[in-house]
Parts: structure tokens; sequence; C-alpha cells
């Protein structure tokens, strides 16, 4: 999808009425979609030359965007959108290493009660002691 700012205000209807109603209708089907599927898996906002990312509609403007300024290779926005479209990753992920067993660590008792000097009595802790009752 090409995001200028007369895209965006027909699709948020900043417009007359009488004035992109198609492309309000696209926005509105955009919506749709996007609420159905939870997610964006479908739209990629594209921005030509020097437009603002401000020009992404609102439902779109939390995805990858990218933005061409040139139709070849060597222009980052469009090998990022070409690799985007052909699921080619710039950075492949690695897989993972192996894995490391760790032994369960026993923590002594002692540095416990050094720390806690409430747990070093031998007599039982006392009873609370119950209100008096009230006339």
């Amino acid at each position: 999808m090409i995001c200028t700012q007369t895209y965006r205000d027909r699709v948020e209807n900043r417009v007359p009425a009488d004035e992109g109603r198609g492309v309000f209708w696209e926005g509105s089907v955009i919506n749709r979609y996007i609420y159905d599927q939870k997610s964006n898996t479908r739209f990629i906002p594209v921005l030509l030359g020097e437009e603002s990312a401000e020009n992404i509609p609102i439902p779109l403007k939390g995805d990858a965007s990218y933005g061409v300024k040139a139709f070849e290779l060597s222009d980052p926005g469009f090998e990022g959108l070409y690799r985007e479209l052909t699921a080619q990753p710039g950075v492949v992920k690695p897989g993972l290493g192996a894995r490391v067993i760790l032994g369960a660590k026993r923590r002594p008792r002692q540095k416990l009660l050094r720390r806690c000097p409430s747990l070093r009595r031998s007599q039982p802790f006392p009873r609370p002691s119950r209100p008096s009752p009230t006339r």
C-alpha cells in the first residue's frame, strides 16, 4: 500500500464526503481485516520518496514500513521491501546451541539462621492473646 498524505486523509475520512469514497471503503476493508485477524500479515505500508511516516494510516502505524527512494536493490528501503515480499531475511537466525545441564545448588541452612535471628529460637512461639469480650 503506497502511503501519501492524500491517501491517509481519505482513509481516515478527513476530506469532504464526496471525495475519496473508494479509498475510504478500502480503509474500512483493511480495518475489518486487521480486526478479524488480530494482526496484520497482509498490508505493507510503503512511503515513496520523502513521504513522512506520519502519512501511514492509524491501523498500520505499528507495522513494519518501507521508505523507497529508488527502485534499485542498492536502496535500503527497496531492498528491505523486496526481502519482505520474497521471504528472504537480511539476517538468518542461528540454530540453538547445545543444552548445558546445570546441577542443583543447595543453600546451607546456617547462612539463613545468621540472617534471621528469630529462626534461632529454641522456645516455641508464644500464642497470640485473645481480646477480652466487650459488653
